[in-house]
């Protein structure tokens, strides 16, 4: 049953990693040709911004609620508590991320030279709000 367990885990993770390298490669030559090279350019610098606040939002959760979710799934309690103080501990921790990258998006609109920037950064607020609240690291492990 564990071998079944670990299998199964471990197809998932090839798969999720697989779609992770996978999706950038297939949507990358669209958004050449219809963005053209300017609005590439400001797309992946704002992208490149807003990645950071993604990162800090994450704050190494995902990998170490794999880690321990992994290893509590055989005592439901257990589980259940790490999973909520980490589901916690990550809302917080998001919402401090968005809540900064936001005032860091308005604060754009006074700079002239970045004002341009502007709708691109607030476009990049669902990303912090998708990445902040993902739950991969539990679907992962189960």
């Amino acid at each position: 049953m564990k071998s079944n367990g670990l299998k199964r885990n471990f197809i998932f993770q090839i798969l999720y990693q697989f779609v992770v390298l996978v999706i950038p490669l297939v949507t990358a030559p669209y958004l050449t040709r219809v963005l053209q090279d300017t609005n590439l350019g400001i797309y992946t610098f704002t992208y490149s911004i807003a990645y950071y606040f993604i990162v800090a939002a994450m704050l190494g959760i995902s990998k170490y609620g794999q880690r321990v979710i992994a290893s509590r799934k055989n005592n439901e309690y257990a589980l259940r508590r790490t999973f909520w103080s980490l589901y916690f501990v990550h809302t917080i921790i998001s919402l401090i991320s968005i809540s900064a990258y936001t005032i860091f998006a308005l604060l754009q609109q006074n700079d002239r030279t970045i004002y341009i920037y502007y709708k691109y950064f607030m476009f990049y607020q669902h990303y912090l709000i998708l990445h902040g609240f993902s739950m991969v690291w539990k679907v992962l492990n189960l």
